[in-house]
């Protein structure tokens, strides 16, 4: 966002305030359209996606918008 580039913000406004609403679903868009992409460059033979360090272990919300796009491909969290 404009505000700040620090993700707890996007998360913690996401329901109340556009342009974080805005980021968090640009951010995920982008990142599922690459898992996407590399899974089909692997032929679909991928057996598991691992988010690391702060995504990993504090942004739930960014693994669960992400993959909730991938479902088709049978992505779950």
């Amino acid at each position: 966002t404009e505000v700040t580039s620090d993700c707890r913000y996007v998360e913690d406004n996401y329901a109340t305030k556009e342009d974080a609403k805005r980021a968090m679903d640009v951010y995920c868009h982008r990142l599922a359209k690459y898992i996407g992409a590399y899974t089909a460059l692997m032929d679909g033979r991928l057996d598991a996606v691992v988010f690391t360090g702060g995504i990993g272990e504090n942004a739930a919300m960014v693994r669960e918008l992400s993959l909730g796009k991938l479902g088709v491909l049978g992505f779950e969290v």
